[in-house]
This record gives C-alpha cells, structure tokens and sequence, in this order.
C-alpha cells in the first residue's frame, strides 16, 4: 500500500478550480446592480423615445384626418351648390312654361323646399362626419402605447 499523500488527491488543484469556478459563475451569472441600473435608465430612455415617436404619428394623422374633413366638407358644399343650381335651372323652365301666379308660387315653394332639404342634408352628412371624427379622437386620446401619461425620469447613472 503507498502512503497517504498517494492516495488522497491533491487538494489544493481541487479547490483552487473549485474556486475559480465559482468566480466565473458569480461574474457572469448575474449583472453588477450599476449595469442593471444603467440598464434599467435605457430602458426608460427606449420607452420615452417610443412614446414621443407615436405621439408624432398620431398628431400627423390627426392632421391628415382634419385637411380630410375639410375636404369633404368642401366636396359637400360643392355639391349642394351644383344640385341647387340644377333645381334652379328646372323651376325656370317651370315658371316661364307656367300660365298663371298659383302655378309659379307652387313652382317656387317647391324649389324653395328641396333647397332647403338638400341644404338639411348635407348638414346631417357633414354633423356625421364631425362625429364621426370627435369618437376616434376620443379614442385615441388615452395613454399612448400604454405608457403613463405622466413623464417618466430616466434613473440617474452614477
């Protein structure tokens, strides 16, 4: 049988790796509490700089959306102008080709009201329109990609 320095291993090579193991997987394994603090304050910085970014898109859009009410709100005048015009053109033919004042006076109230109904109409489509665009902007008014509508401060880094 040999001596016991022979049959026991060598201790401290054991310890030693057993250490440096240790090291490895304690620096490694998880972050210093600065780089999860620097990591935390880019985080903030990411979710800051989203947030002003959709809140850009969404304010173009609602600019884009606004020109597009005005432009149907002027598509609609124009429009009732020119169905205006041409019920004026019928009740000119109608009044010269009229034979007596109680025939031109019915000529004329009926003018008068398909005026008025397509005028009524063309504000019920425009009063749509205008509502249709005040419930999208009441939904669009909330937080913006869920972050809070307070500010957020980035944490210090030190």
């Amino acid at each position: 049988m040999g001596t016991y320095s022979e049959a026991t291993p060598n201790r401290p090579g054991i310890e030693q790796t057993l250490l440096l193991t240790f090291l490895l997987f304690t620096c490694l394994g998880c972050g210093t509490p600065m780089a999860v603090k620097r990591l935390s304050a880019e985080q903030v910085k990411a979710q800051l700089s989203y947030s002003a970014s959709l809140k850009a898109y969404f304010d173009v859009i609602s600019r884009f959306a606004d020109a597009q009410v005005q432009a149907s709100d002027f598509r609609i005048d124009r429009l009732t102008k020119d169905i205006e015009q041409e019920y004026k053109s019928a009740a000119l033919g109608q009044v010269a080709a009229a034979r007596d004042d109680n025939a031109r006076l019915k000529v004329l109230n009926d003018l008068a009201s398909k005026i008025d109904e397509n005028q009524a109409t063309a504000a019920g489509q425009k009063q749509r329109i205008a509502d249709l665009c005040r419930q999208t902007e009441g939904q669009t008014s909330g937080n913006v990609g869920g972050l809070p509508k307070h500010s957020v401060r980035p944490a210090e880094t030190r």
